[in-house]
């Protein structure tokens, strides 16, 4: 069972998320309401890459960002995105996942390259999920791996890069749950 609490980031009030919006999104989702998604920040490198990440994220209808780690977050790039958006943070991974599971019920979604991962367009999700992305140059480490329930890829139609940013990769996730989940 989950016992810890998350906290805010140090944030200006306008970049705490602005819930009640939030959840009159959610209400109008009906049945879709239970397939929400979530991201969760973890070891992203480059400061600018948070605030894209952020505007992707409010763009693709995501109810809450959880960042793990990071004692504050840059938002250059979001343009005033972050105003809208929920956000939850956690020391540890472990902890923001129990949190995940057991407060969200959300399984966890890496994306990534792995032998068990299915391509994005076949929507194999179920339900609320939070996707992990990968860092920009290593992925995903030993223990993000660890935590996934699942994985998805982005299949590429050719050879002249090995991955997406990862900015251009969450769009394409996110675009590809919302349309599952049917939001609006």
């Amino acid at each position: 069972m989950f016992t810890a609490t998350a906290t805010h980031l140090p944030m200006s009030s306008s970049l705490l998320g602005v819930l009640g919006t939030r959840a009159a999104d959610a209400s109008r989702r009906g049945a879709a309401a239970a397939s929400t998604s979530i991201l969760v920040l973890h070891n992203v490198a480059k400061k600018k890459n948070f605030g894209d990440l952020i505007r992707t994220a409010a763009a693709m209808g995501v109810d809450e960002v959880v960042v793990v780690g990071a004692a504050k977050l840059a938002t250059h790039g979001a343009h005033g995105c972050a105003s809208h958006m929920r956000f939850s943070h956690f020391a540890s991974l472990p902890t923001a996942c129990a949190y995940l599971r057991d407060v969200r019920g959300a399984s966890l979604c890496g994306v990534e390259i792995t032998p068990e991962a299915r391509p994005v367009q076949a929507h194999p999700f179920s339900g609320a999920t939070a996707f992990l992305m990968g860092n920009e140059g290593q992925g995903l480490t030993p223990a993000q791996l660890a935590a996934c329930d699942q994985f998805v890829y982005i299949p590429q139609h050719s050879e002249a890069t090995a991955s997406l940013n990862v900015n251009a990769a969450c769009a394409v996730v996110l675009h590809h749950f919302a349309m599952w989940a049917a939001l609006p």
